[in-house]
This record gives C-alpha cells, structure tokens and sequence, in this order.
C-alpha cells in the first residue's frame, strides 16, 4: 500500500512539474522618445508592455536605468497594474516597476521624463528599458528596448509662468471651512514642460479638498491625506502659452478648533517648470482671511430652466462663506420617468437617481461648495425625462451652514410668470440727482414660489459717473407680489448736451421668464439751446407661430417725446436663431414721424409651420434716424413662440 501511494506521490509531482513548464509569457517591450533636444531641455520616453501569452506572467519586473547626464522628472502609468520605485525629482538612478501577475494581452503604457544636463555635450543620449518574469518567455529578443535623442546645444526656451489671480473667502469661524482659488497662465514664449503649483496647507488649518477646472483636463494634484497638513503639489506633462490653456484650482481648509478670531489665515502659492523664466516676480502669491468669532453665513440658491423632456439645474452659493453639507433635491416630475441625470460642471457633487424608466427623486450631497470673495460658485445639472408633454420640475437645495435668503432655494420651470421693465424719461435738473424710477412687472403672480431677477445699468449716450449713478442689486418678489421698482439717481448739470439714455439690464431670473429685459432710461436735456430730438425706441414683441402660410405682426416705435420737426427712423430685420425665409420675411423700412406724432407701426410676415422646436427669435435694428438723438435705441427682439406639440417618445422593444 505504501509502495503504492509513493507511485502516486511521485505522478503527481511529475504532472505538477510538467504542468508548470508548460506554462509560457512572451512578454513584449516597446520604446519610443523625443528624437531631439537641447542641452537642459526635457526627454519623454513612451514604453509600452504587453503579455502575447499564452499564458499570464507571474512577478513581472520592468527595469529603466536613467542615461548619464540626465535626471529623474515624472512617470505615469496608464492604469494601476504594476507598483512603480522611482529616484527622486532631480536625481539620477533606476526606475523599477513590478506587477505580481500580468494577464494575457494585458497591456501598460508607461510616460518616463528625464531631464538632461544644461551643459550637456551635442551628441546622443540612449536609454534601455527590460522586462522579466520568472514564467518562461518563448521569445526574449523583445525583452528591451532602447531609444536615442539627439543633443543639438544648450536650450534657448522659456516661459513666463504667473499666478493670475488668487480669491478668498471672505472672514470665517473656528471650525468652518475656507476655500481659496487659483488661477494661473503661461504667458510664453515657450510651452512650458512640467509646470507644478506648490500650495501649502495655510497654519491653523487641516487639508479638505483639492480641485482643478483645466480646459485642456493635464493637471492633476496630489494632496495631503484629510485633516492633516502638508503640500498640495500640481503637476502636468506640459503647459500651454496662453490660450485656451487657463486652469483655476479650488483648496479648501478646515479652520481649526479653538483658533482665536486675532488670528489671520494666509495661502501661499508657488508655480515652477522645466524652463527658464524670464519674470520670476509673478510666480508666487498670497492672500489671507480673518478669523472671526461670527457664525459663517453663505446664500445658495438654485435655478431651473429648460423646456421639454431636458431640464438645466444650476447650483449657485453668493457668498460670502463656504457651504457646509449642501444637498439638491429634485423629484422627477409627475407625468414623467426618469431618463437620465448628469453634473456638466462646478465641484462635484454625489448623485443618486431612480433607475431609468422609473420615478422617484435625485439626490446629490456635496461636502463643501466654496464661498469666494466677489465671485459666485456655480454647478450645473442636467436631468432629462421621458415624457409626451411639457412637465413642470421642481428642484430645492439646502446647506447647513446659515443661509439669510431661504427665498431662492426651490425653483421650477416652465413657470407662467413672465417679467418686464418699462423705459422712463426724466428732466436732467441742474445741479444734486433726479431719481429715474423703473418699474418691473411679474405677471401673473406665482401662487408659491418667490421670483428673483438681478439688474444693472449699462450706459448708452450717457456716462455712468457723469450722467447717472451706476446701480445693481436683486429684485425679490415674494408669492402673490407683482410689481417691484428700480430707482436710478440722474446727476444734474447746466451743460448743453442734448437728450442721452442709459439702460437698465435685467438678468438671470428664477421662477420667471423675460418679456423684456432692457429697460431704457432717457435724460432730458433741459438747458438752453432749444427743443432737445426725441430719442426712438422699438419694442420686444412675442407672438405665435401659426402652422401654415404668412401672418403679418405688426410692431410699434416709440419716441421718447414729441418733435417740433419731421423725424425719420429706418429699421430692418436681422436674424438671430430664426433665419429669413424659412422663419419670417426679411424686411426693412422707413417711418416717418410728423410733428407731434409719438408711435409708428410697421409689419413683418412670419412663417407658419407644424415642426416642434425651441422658441426662435430674430431682431429688428434702427440702422439710421433724422432728427432724433443718437445713436438710436437698442435692437428690438422678436420671440416667434412655438406652437406646436412635442410628438410622444418611442421606444422600440428589446429583442430576447
């Protein structure tokens, strides 16, 4: 019986053995890099690994040892197979990669940079890199690779780094949070090779989070663990001269407990790369923030806007302090299932949604949204519902942190409430301010939620600061409310100037959309020198398409005041997202105004059709007047309102 087992022991070895030799790697390496340079410039080497099989290779080693005269910059690797040992940044030696297995047809791509010696030779540098397994390898002619650049002399590049701006929040609390941004640029000649921003954890504070808004997507930071302190250090393969190439990096800290409110928070940034740099004085920057004993305050408000099945949701927080733990909420409308919801920009928030086809409600959570000093922080959304008919969503978002404007944190969309501003005249006086007074209407009131609209004047024919006092601010109407004002000061003089007008711009309004958003302010000139020319004005209109053949719509231009003389006012159409012929008849005209007379009127035909689309608009411009004051008024904008139904979604059954 022993002999027996013993036979058996001894087959099994020997199948285990034979098993083992038959397994086999071709393990394949392939090198490439920059054919040329200069003495100081920077080398990158591409190196590509992949297991041709048969069969998976165990404890796989790739080796690089860095050429003489030539230092360690950076290496990536395109996913997280192999554990990577490199020398430090500006020190030669060996980088030493190993995975403990190495699937068939696995692949990895490595981006090895060197940087070579400014007093290098002309000549040639070669670098060598291996790999090995311990599996046999049926084929080991392509177990290394090598590449040679060319040095052509010592480098003559450059590039002027600079730290544009660096924003704040503004006074915070021991325990809160404090956010600071950082914009920066290269402001050339050169592309700058491996540019790093070095931001420090600020004294009496601990690392929160680290983020980076980089059009060209290269920078990425490594950061201190949370709640500790350390270097936040930023880094890219290269860095653009000026452009498109502007990245904008959000760090926010912790405050510490116990800090007193004597103490000042100061973050210090610094920005270097590969390159001389002829203005050294731009590469670093500071700014501090003031403790305070005062509880942190902060404004978040939320928009939503839209039409059909797709909706935006926009975030915001005014300031002036970080947001601590702000959550969105937005069921899906009644009527309608979920389809789809994604963040289109501004920090990143954690979502959770229904499954697609369902209903229920979108929830996303964000740890901190930034409070800056001046500057609103924003993040965008976009939920898409699959429904036959226009649906009204609603979207709602809170903060723990106080909020002293709980007016604007729910919003829907479509709204009926529809807001316009109308235009004033008013005599200039000689001397101390007039008050030029604007009235905003919302009609009709919304039975629930409170309306918001930002406003600001612009000048025209008249200068803010010698003509009227620049002013802006919110307008809030609470439920039920439908009229607001807006007061302008018009500073007098005893100067012959002539009528002159400036405007009053309404924007970005919630739970409402604009009838009319420019409200024109006339000044009238009411010293010596005879009768002052109207100024002419042609208003917005809307109207509905119609789904078949032309309709005549008919406009109205308006002087701010009768002539004593004829006065005549030329306009024409001009598209915008409607386009002639297709959407209106492209028009142009003359209106003469008779002593005495106020309104003229004039048409414009507009094509009917039966195709669900957005609202289209196109202009009407005053492109020249006789005896009215100049330049003449704004383009009026003409809304052609669609009519037509959305036809239903179809789906078409999955096979099985």
């Amino acid at each position: 019986m022993r002999n027996q087992l013993a036979v058996l022991a001894f087959c099994a070895a020997v199948f285990t053995a034979a098993n083992a030799e038959a397994q086999s790697a071709d393990l394949v390496i392939s090198k490439s890099g920059t054919e040329s340079a200069s003495a100081g410039d920077t080398i990158a080497y591409s190196i590509f690994v992949f297991n041709n099989g048969p069969d998976a290779a165990s404890n796989v080693t790739v080796t690089d040892s860095l050429p003489a005269g030539t230092t360690f910059v950076s290496l990536d690797a395109s996913d997280g197979t192999f554990n990577c040992n490199t020398p430090a940044a500006g020190s030669g030696g060996t980088v030493t990669c190993t995975a403990a297995t190495m699937p068939v047809e696995g692949t990895v791509r490595f981006t090895l940079s060197v940087k070579t010696s400014s007093a290098a030779p002309s000549g040639s540098i070669t670098n060598t890199a291996t790999i090995t397994s311990p599996t046999p390898d049926p084929n080991t002619s392509d177990n290394s690779s090598s590449a040679s650049t060319g040095i052509v002399g010592s480098s003559t590049a450059s590039a002027d780094l600079s730290i544009d701006s660096m924003d704040r929040a503004t006074a915070v609390s021991a325990g809160a949070t404090a956010s600071f941004q950082v914009a920066i640029s290269n402001k050339g000649p050169s592309t700058a090779n491996h540019p790093r921003l070095t931001n420090a954890v600020p004294a009496n504070t601990t690392f929160l989070s680290a983020s980076v808004a980089d059009p060209i997507g290269d920078f990425h930071c490594a950061t201190p663990a949370v709640g500790t302190t350390g270097d936040i250090i930023c880094t890219a393969p290269k860095f653009d001269v000026r452009g498109g190439d502007q990245p904008v990096f959000t760090f926010t800290f912790r405050v510490n407990n116990g800090v007193s409110q004597e103490t000042t928070l100061t973050n210090s940034a610094s920005l270097a790369a590969d390159e001389t740099d002829p203005n050294t004085s731009n590469n670093t920057a500071s700014r501090t923030t003031a403790i305070t004993t005062a509880a942190p305050s902060t404004d978040v408000s939320v928009a939503v806007s839209g039409g059909g099945p797709t909706f935006s949701i926009v975030v915001r927080n005014a300031g002036p302090n970080d947001a601590a733990s702000v959550t969105l909420t937005d069921s899906v409308p009644s009527g309608s299932t979920f389809v789809s919801w994604s963040q289109n920009s501004g920090p990143a928030f954690n979502c959770s949604t229904p499954a697609p086809g369902a209903t229920g409600t979108i929830n996303c959570t964000i740890g901190v949204l930034p409070g800056l000093e001046g500057k609103t922080t924003t993040a965008e959304f976009a939920l898409t519902v699959d429904t036959a008919t226009q649906v009204t969503n609603t979207a709602s978002v809170s903060s723990s942190t106080a909020d002293p404007r709980p007016d604007n944190n729910t919003s829907s969309f479509p709204v009926l409430a529809k807001i316009s501003i109308n235009d004033v005249s008013v005599a200039e006086g000689n001397s101390g301010t007039t008050p030029a007074v604007f009235t905003v209407n919302l009609q009709p009131a919304n039975a629930t939620l409170t309306a918001t609209v930002d406003y600001q004047t612009t000048g025209g024919t008249a200068t803010s600061g010698i003509d009227f006092l620049a002013t802006a601010g919110t307008l809030t109407f609470l439920a039920g409310e439908t009229t607001k004002t807006i007061t302008v000061p018009v500073i007098g003089d005893s100067v012959v100037e002539g009528n002159e007008s400036f405007n009053v711009q309404l924007s970005n309004a919630v739970n409402a959309t604009f009838q009319d958003t420019v409200g024109v302010g006339t000044i009238i000139d009411d010293d010596l020198g005879g009768p002052p020319a109207p100024s002419v004005r042609i208003g917005n209109l809307a109207f509905p398409e119609g789904n078949s053949g032309t309709s005549n719509v008919t406009f109205t231009a308006t002087l701010s005041g009768a002539s004593t003389s004829v006065s005549r006012v030329r306009w024409q159409t001009q598209d915008g997202t409607a386009t002639a012929g297709s959407d209106y008849i492209a028009s142009s005209g003359e209106l003469v105004f008779q002593p005495g007379d106020l309104t003229k009127t004039f048409t414009v035909g507009i094509i009917g059709d039966t195709n669900f689309e957005p609202d289209e608009t196109f202009n009407i411009l005053i492109v020249s007047t006789d005896n009215t004051s100049t330049p003449p008024g704004p383009a009026a904008v003409a809304t052609i309102v669609n009519d037509d139904v959305q036809p239903p979604s179809r789906h078409r059954a999955a096979r099985h």
